[in-house]
């Protein structure tokens, strides 16, 4: 509560975020992991958010567009990211384009998706404007933290070596709608 009078950026107990350093440091990785780990207990919502616009297939489930952003259910398997949350166990995958400028309106459309159960969320731009339950950013330990240094500051920093992430997802628990971190 009190992060919502500081900031009033809105705070999302239920919805653990992942950023990063820049492409290919395992923020996917790192989300289907977790994503296996909770859907034993609980259907996880996942939702993977671009600041990119890709061609949207046309088989894709649409189910929000403007010019400004487009929200996609994920249904088919593939190897794209949010592609590899469904197959991870993911109940429902939502699959957002927006540009930087245009992720708040996108966010205000899919706040009714994320009520409860745990969200699972890869973005590198949300955490600019809400605050999450458990919010982390994965990074390569031989580079500098550049890119969403703001980000970073807010989070728990995982390294990742290419070979492992170093830490312990069973320290993640979802109770009572809310993410924590057990000791």
């Amino acid at each position: 509560m009190k992060i919502e009078i500081e900031t009033n950026r809105g705070y999302f107990g239920n919805l653990l975020l992942v950023s990063g350093n820049g492409r290919n440091v395992g923020k996917t990785f790192f989300a289907c992991r977790i994503i296996e780990l909770l859907a034993q207990k609980h259907p996880v919502t996942a939702v993977k958010i671009s600041p990119h616009l890709h061609e949207i297939p046309e088989n894709a489930v649409v189910l929000f567009r403007t010019e400004d952003f487009i929200v996609i259910n994920e249904t088919e398997i593939s190897d794209k990211d949010s592609s590899l949350f469904l197959q991870s166990g993911a109940a429902k995958v939502l699959f957002v384009m927006a540009k930087p400028e245009n992720l708040h309106d996108a966010f205000q459309y899919l706040k009714p998706y994320l009520t409860s159960g745990p969200v699972v969320c890869e973005s590198a731009g949300l955490g600019e404007i809400i605050d999450a339950g458990l919010s982390f950013f994965i990074k390569n330990p031989n580079i500098t933290i550049i890119k969403n240094h703001k980000q970073a500051q807010r989070s728990q920093i995982i390294e990742n070596d290419g070979q492992n992430l170093h830490f312990d997802i069973t320290r993640i628990e979802f109770d009572d709608n809310q993410f924590k971190l057990k000791d």
